[in-house]
């Protein structure tokens, strides 16, 4: 993302009257646009009483990771104030600093109810001085989500509030908080002039007291993800015409048709339907065997990719192709290899490292041939300056137990014997051996490694190193016997043995946490 908003939670509610409405500018409606920080999600959805109007046209704007926008009561069907917004976010501008740009710029600004959250700063809900009741608006930011939610002409308060209250109660992605969002709007009986009265849209309460069979005449929702393409914003094609995760609209058939926010959910269920058993970016798992490499230049991890559907389901056959595209031009500090296809839903593929320290980030798009899903978050794994000794991973969680690689590198010494010793109980003073120093405290631990264990646990702890002064040790602790060894802090260094006298190299510490 190119820009991001932190915080915990702010909130800012805008209501202007409740009074009477004779009628209204096509565009009256009512409006959620959200942006999700943390995963780069952006949607929109509207509705409005309106036939026959393609309203997310004259309404919407959509920029794929970074933000969304509406416009509405009067509308704006020449695209010239979302051209406005889509410059001013592509510019980095806030929300406020967009507002207050246009305020001055268009004659018509304070008819305009505007809707707008960005990965750029706070969200903003504005509604203008000639914008007709009911109206109401409210923007917030809690943890992640950053959202304005307004309306006008609608039955009350509750059409945004409830909708506020819903999306932030739903658990899922954004498609799942939109949809939650949406229905609690529609069951408050939405645009007041399908639900109520034409001419008196607050008047029935809200939710209406009276029976009421639709809440709008058109809607629509647009989800984008990161990877998804950008549309333009212009005139000819307005702001909404990218390639978007999801994107439906439904209007009205007839005067006896099911409310349009219903349509548009079950149109919603049924595109959920057709993901199962479709790589979904953010509920793959991709995981790394190490925590970072060293710079040795032949250091290697395994990327393992379980490949899951949107329901969090594995997929179970393969076929798919993983593509491995490094995000930094360069000396790479780690280079990907070819990608093996495991036939059952997984997909690995190893990385090495180079002689240059650094984090090396790469893009995983996983193509099963209908659509290219970019997974999210990006591939991360540092890797470390060359040293002595060097512990591919620092923390050993408590639950899951893991494997620790000790890697050794003293190129001046190819042929020597080494061996791996530890201890739980510190540095200082330390001890020595064969009149080394060696920035170890005796303990049973120690006593243990000094023994040159072998086993499940210990493998590789002592032999001799390889032509280029290289060996790899391993400590590998199961979760069963991790889980009894929550907190301990485990102290590692090597000593190489003579001829040329006895070399002790750096310590490195490993940490099982809960």
């Amino acid at each position: 993302m190119a820009g991001v908003f932190a915080g915990s939670r702010r909130r800012l509610v805008v209501l202007v009257g409740a009074g009477l409405a004779l009628a209204a500018p096509a565009a009256a409606t009512w409006s959620i646009v959200v942006v999700n920080t943390r995963t780069g999600e952006v949607g929109i959805f509207s509705a409005t009483c309106v036939r026959n109007l393609n309203l997310e046209r004259v309404l919407g704007l959509v920029r794929v990771g970074e933000g969304a926008a509406a416009v509405q009561f009067l509308g704006d069907p020449n695209t010239l104030k979302r051209q406005f917004i889509w410059a001013g976010m592509e510019q980095g501008m806030s929300p406020d600093e967009i507002l207050n740009g246009m305020a001055p710029v268009f004659s018509d600004f304070e008819s305009l109810q505007i809707g707008m959250a960005s990965t750029f700063g706070a969200p903003r809900t504005f509604t203008g001085s000639n914008v007709w009741d009911p109206n109401f608006g409210v923007q917030g930011q809690v943890g992640d989500l950053l959202y304005a939610i307004q309306g006008n002409v609608i039955t009350g308060a509750p059409v945004v509030l409830e909708a506020e209250a819903a999306l932030l109660a739903a658990e899922g992605d954004l498609v799942v908080k939109l949809s939650a969002a949406m229905e609690a709007s529609r069951a408050m009986g939405g645009d007041g002039r399908c639900s109520c009265d034409d001419n008196l849209p607050g008047s029935c309460g809200s939710p209406p007291t009276v029976p009421f069979t639709k809440s709008a005449d058109v809607s629509f929702v647009i989800v984008a993800r990161l990877g998804d393409i950008d549309g333009v914003c212009n005139s000819a094609s307005g702001c909404t015409n990218g390639d978007y995760y999801l994107q439906r609209r439904v209007s009205l058939g007839g005067p006896n048709a099911v409310d349009p926010v219903t349509r548009l959910l079950d149109k919603v269920r049924v595109w959920e339907q057709g993901l199962v058993q479709v790589a979904d970016q953010m509920r793959t798992e991709v995981t790394v065997d190490r925590e970072e490499l060293v710079a040795d230049g032949l250091s290697t991890a395994t990327v393992t990719v379980r490949l899951a559907d949107r329901n969090g389901d594995p997929l179970t056959v393969g076929g798919q192709t993983l593509t491995v595209w490094p995000m930094h031009g360069g000396t790479a500090p780690a280079i990907a290899g070819p990608v093996t296809d495991h036939g059952d839903g997984t997909h690995s593929f190893q990385v090495t490292a180079t002689q240059a320290a650094g984090i090396g980030e790469w893009h995983l798009h996983v193509d099963d041939g209908v659509r290219n899903v970019l997974l999210w978050p990006a591939l991360s794994l540092p890797t470390a300056p060359l040293a002595d000794l060097h512990a591919s991973r620092s923390e050993i969680s408590g639950a899951t137990g893991a494997e620790v690689v000790l890697t050794l590198n003293r190129p001046g010494d190819a042929g020597r014997g080494y061996g791996i010793l530890g201890s739980t109980s510190g540095q200082v003073p330390g001890t020595t051996i064969q009149g080394v120093s060696v920035p170890l405290n005796p303990d049973r631990f120690y006593g243990l490694t000094l023994g040159l264990p072998r086993g499940p646990v210990f493998s590789a702890f002592s032999g001799t190193l390889d032509g280029a002064g290289r060996a790899e040790a391993r400590f590998a602790l199961p979760p069963a016997l991790a889980g009894v060894l929550v907190g301990t802090h485990f102290d590692f260094c090597a000593l190489v043995a003579p001829p040329g006298g006895a070399v002790i190299t750096n310590v490195e510490s490993v940490v099982v946490t809960i």
